[in-house]
């Protein structure tokens, strides 16, 4: 400070003569060193040289009193005797035979070292420590030497005479903590007294691969009177600008980065800063890959379905970059005890959407219930909720009629908008009725004249709006098993036949198939029997014993069996026409 203010006044007194014989420029105070005062002498040419004045004080601020002079002027040290070791204040003037000009003091010092100055900054910049620092207060000061604590002891590594900034390129800040000195220098080698040291954190982590998380903790050890204000955790992803991840209070010294993902490249540092006067320290950063285990996070159903040949197919969605082991499908019938489980094969890489058809179930057996359980690397199980396909039964309303009865479809998360009944013949399928969601059943009322077989099938099927996780929505379609059902034989008989005219054989005619057991019956007026037979296309050709049987009014008994084992009986009347 001394020399830059010794250059302005020098600069000043170049400007103009009249300027110059107005000023008497000071001697240039170097230091105090051990009691001694050294300065360096100056030229004034405005008159003769008297003196070196020395003036001290107790306080910086005064007063001052003359303590000597100086009449040599060669003379640039003085002695002041200091057996107390009192704290003494000086500066100098020179005294010139100049009458009426202005005489300048020069800086103000302290016999004592150069006050200490406060480390700032400290910072691990890759494999190296940046130090920064506060100007010390003593004027006197012209430079800084650093010290870090080594194996060896406290060492000197450098001295700075241009800076308050220095980078320690042989530190070891990622294995170690690195503790540093900064010390004020005088002119005369007096240095300041070893303040408060300043270290580096050394940042520790782990991957935590089960939890998906990086924990890092590190050691606090500034030593900063006001203590520590706030720590911040800084990332940087695959090389991006690092983004303030987490604020912490000063004495906590752990943090943990959660959901981390499979193959991104973290970075990450810590920043302490002081209460009040924002001094900082920066730890190592720590950069890593980290390799975690990805448990399930997506696991339900798209659809249960069951298939035309009475097996029912499971579709779901899990995450594919899941670390699975395991995975089982459960099944059981609704109502039952009796819980199953199959293993499904777990094939690398997974995929995002999967479909199982499971033979271990028949869509007719009854209402089944499924539900997906994973185990994942590290032992963590995940269960999708339970979904449940179409189970239809059909009851007969008697003659012509067909009703289905239906269990609901239950797919989580799936919204059931209409159930179609489509009926089936011939291997031809019409959609006979849509009802809403609440309706759980139909009445089918057949046509004869558009029946030609004794088998008739039916199929209800669900449509869904099933709304993914993600909040984008699918319509999905869902089959209940296919149930089919032989329709009981229809039997008409006609009220006269004409053994000689058109209808010349009595026999009934059948639609929808024909009875597993059948016998016919026929007798006259009196109850004679004249006809039988269990062939169902043998008729009565009108005669008894070989001869015309007369012409009248005869009555008919036809028992048999339907396909489905019901026993039927049809008794009548017939006109014998001749």
């Amino acid at each position: 400070m001394h020399d830059f203010l010794q250059k302005i006044l020098f600069v000043i007194a170049c400007l103009s003569v009249d300027y110059v014989s107005a000023q008497v420029l000071p001697p240039d105070f170097v230091c105090v060193k051990s009691d001694t005062l050294i300065w360096n002498p100056v030229s004034n040419p405005c008159g003769d040289f008297v003196s070196y004045d020395i003036y001290f004080a107790s306080m910086e601020q005064g007063p001052y009193a003359l303590l000597a002079s100086i009449i040599d002027p060669a003379e640039n040290k003085f002695f002041h005797s200091n057996p107390s070791d009192l704290t003494w204040y000086y500066y100098l003037e020179s005294n010139h035979n100049c009458p009426g000009q202005t005489f300048f003091k020069s800086d103000t010092l302290d016999n004592r070292s150069p006050e200490v100055p406060s480390i700032t900054n400290l910072s691990v910049v890759g494999n190296n420590v940046e130090i920064i620092w506060e100007e010390s207060t003593s004027p006197e000061t012209i430079g800084y030497i650093i010290y870090r604590e080594t194996n060896a002891g406290t060492v000197p590594i450098d001295t700075i005479f241009t800076d308050v900034a220095y980078i320690d390129s042989e530190a070891d800040p990622m294995n170690q903590t690195e503790t540093y000195y900064v010390l004020a220098l005088d002119p005369c080698g007096n240095t300041s007294l070893f303040g408060d040291p300043q270290r580096t954190y050394m940042l520790n982590s782990e991957v935590i691969e089960c939890l998906q998380e990086i924990n890092i903790s590190w050691i606090p050890t500034t030593n900063w009177p006001s203590g520590i204000a706030t720590q911040e955790v800084w990332i940087s992803e695959d090389g991006a600008t690092p983004i303030l991840h987490g604020s912490l209070a000063g004495e906590i010294s752990s943090y943990t980065i959660p959901e981390v993902k499979e193959g991104t490249e973290y970075c990450i540092y810590v920043k302490a800063i002081s209460n009040g006067d924002g001094f900082e320290v920066t730890t190592n950063t720590v950069c890593l890959t980290p390799s975690v285990i990805e448990p399930i996070t997506s696991l339900y159903f798209k659809n249960v379905d069951i298939q035309l040949n009475d097996n029912v197919e499971i579709e779901w969605i899990w995450n594919a970059d899941a670390a699975l082991k395991l995975a089982n499908l459960n099944y059981s019938q609704l109502g039952g005890s009796v819980a199953n489980n199959l293993q499904i094969n777990i094939t690398p890489p997974l995929q995002n959407r999967n479909i199982l058809e499971v033979t271990e179930t028949k869509g007719n057996d009854g209402q089944w219930e499924f539900n997906i359980e994973t185990t994942d690397e590290c032992d963590s199980i995940r269960k999708s909720n339970f979904a449940s396909p179409i189970f239809l039964s059909i009851g007969s309303s008697g003659g012509l009629s067909n009703t289905c009865f239906w269990s609901p479809l239950k797919i989580p998360n799936a919204d059931i908008k209409e159930y179609e009944v489509i009926r089936t013949i011939n291997g031809r399928s019409t959609t006979v009725a849509t009802v809403d969601n609440s309706t759980l059943d139909y009445t089918d009322n057949l046509n004869i004249n558009d029946v030609t077989e004794g088998q008739i099938c039916y199929t209800v099927r669900a449509t869904s709006m099933l709304t993914h996780p993600d909040g984008t929505e699918e319509t999905i379609k869902s089959n209940s098993n296919q149930i089919c059902k032989s329709l009981s034989a229809q039997i008409f008989m006609p009220n006269a036949f004409a053994p000689r005219g058109r209808n010349q054989i009595l026999k009934p005619v059948i639609s929808f198939g024909v009875p597993v057991e059948f016998k016919m019956l026929i007798y006259n007026r009196y109850g004679g029997l004249v006809f039988q037979t269990d062939d169902i296309e043998n008729g009565w050709n009108g005669k008894y014993e070989g001869r015309d049987a007369p012409m009248g009014v005869y009555s008919y008994l036809i028992n048999m069996i339907q396909q489905d084992g019901t026993s039927e009986q049809m008794n009548g009347t017939v006109m014998l026409v001749r």
